[in-house]
């Protein structure tokens, strides 16, 4: 499961940091110079003690085998007592401070809390009423047996399923009720099921529950349709790339050593280029007519088989040659305009 589900979450990571790279660049943020940047040195003396409770968690989880909740109460002690090892007696974890730290806490997560109740009332009834163990047949006839609008059909489906839970549970549930549906048109399990899992997790940062979101916005206080629209066009790897590994098992690891790299290598391409057509921004600002081509170009180059991705090259050609043209046109108009 491991070395099936590398390659797509490398691309999905490869796509989010391309696309803060090129947003940063479009926006003029610039990197902090050096001189600006704290010494390791000061900053650990400062807050070593930071490191035990973080060792006392992995110690939890990974030698004690508790589940995540257990592990985090267990390690709250740890938590307490070496924040009276700060220098700083405003870091000091005194019972006043415990008292405002829960209140806080429980202001930020009434939102959250409302929201996951309603959601699970929702997928409480879809359960019991038995509707969920026939979505899996409804979804094969209503597609007609097509595997592309079978997909499309399962992607919403588990991002409606998917919303107010847990990835466990979420998984679960979408193994149960939506995966066969992919099986029984021939996808392989390991495809069938991370199918589920992306488009099940990508309710998390999804408008309008997007637990993910509200947790973030409650902190930085921001709005959350313009935070949630923004989180998509980031994590927009989380939709498209489901259908690729689908039909094209390379981004599984599966097949033949130059099936593999060929699909690996064309997907890394496209992944860039589809970055570029989202944020608006390549080796400048890109306008409506490049941002189309190169979001398409990029969508050819991950598709499967050479073919696609040799048209993709074209029409990443054709985006990146209407910026020449316009970049020529506008270096030669403007000494006139002068």
């Amino acid at each position: 499961v491991v070395v099936a589900a590398t390659v797509p979450a490398l691309l999905y990571y490869l796509i989010l940091f391309v696309s803060v790279h090129l947003q940063a660049h479009k926006t003029d943020i610039r990197a902090l110079a050096r001189s600006e940047l704290p010494a390791f040195g000061p900053v650990f003396r400062r807050g070593w003690f930071y490191l035990v409770p973080i060792a006392a968690l992995i110690y939890f989880l990974l030698v004690k085998k508790l589940p995540p909740e257990f592990a985090g109460v267990y390690t709250l002690p740890f938590v307490l007592a070496t924040s009276f090892l700060a220098r700083d007696r405003g870091l000091w974890l005194t019972p006043w401070r415990i008292v405002q730290g829960l209140e806080e806490g429980v202001r930020l997560w009434v939102i959250v809390g409302t929201i996951t109740g309603a959601v699970g009332i929702m997928v409480g009834a879809l359960e019991l009423s038995g509707v969920g163990i026939k979505i899996s047949t409804f979804i094969v006839d209503l597609s007609g047996g097509n595997l592309i609008l079978t997909l499309a059909l399962v992607g919403f489906a588990a991002l409606i399923i998917g919303m107010g839970l847990d990835a466990l549970p979420s998984y679960i549930t979408l193994a149960t009720i939506a995966a066969p549906a992919l099986i029984n048109l021939g996808v392989s399990p390991i495809a069938a099921h991370l199918f589920v899992i992306y488009w099940g997790l990508t309710s998390f940062f999804t408008p309008p529950t997007c637990l993910a979101v509200f947790v973030t916005t409650a902190i930085a206080g921001s709005k959350v349709w313009e935070t949630g629209g923004e989180a998509m066009r980031l994590g927009i790897a989380a939709f498209l790339i489901p259908f690729f590994f689908v039909l094209d098992d390379g981004l599984l690891l599966r097949g033949s050593l130059a099936h593999i790299l060929l699909a690996v290598g064309t997907a890394v391409v496209g992944s860039v280029l589809l970055a570029c057509g989202v944020r608006g921004f390549a080796l400048g600002p890109l306008n409506a007519v490049q941002r189309v081509l190169l979001i398409g170009a990029g969508l050819l180059f991950i598709a499967p088989g050479i073919w696609y991705p040799a048209i993709g090259l074209g029409v990443a050609a054709v985006a990146f040659g209407l910026g020449w043209l316009n970049g020529g046109a506008k270096t030669a108009v403007n000494p006139a305009r002068e």
